[in-house]
């Protein structure tokens, strides 16, 4: 089979930390080179994203994390699911 050795899970839980940590930075050098008025309207994922990787980290089970670990920017997939299901767009299904 080959491959890189599995990760324990205290070595997962810092890798994923330390992936969601560049995403969100990546994020935030993004943020600070757009307009004042791109960023008041995209406050929801700006805030989500904040939230997501704080959460994440303590709330990720092993499982979850090697999932999310495949992708480039898992912090940004949890993020719009997260908005999908509880974003403010939901308000207005009813």
């Amino acid at each position: 089979m080959g491959g890189e050795p599995k990760m324990n899970t205290e070595e997962l839980s810092l890798a994923f930390q330390k992936k969601l940590g560049k995403n969100y930075a990546g994020m935030v050098m993004k943020w600070l080179k757009t307009e004042a008025t791109y960023l008041i309207e995209q406050a929801e994922e700006i805030a989500a994203a904040k939230l997501m990787l704080e959460a994440l980290p303590d709330s990720a089970s092993a499982q979850d994390m090697e999932y999310l670990m495949r992708f480039e920017n898992p912090l940004e997939i949890v993020r719009d699911k997260w908005i999908e299901e509880n974003g403010s767009g939901t308000m207005l299904d009813d």
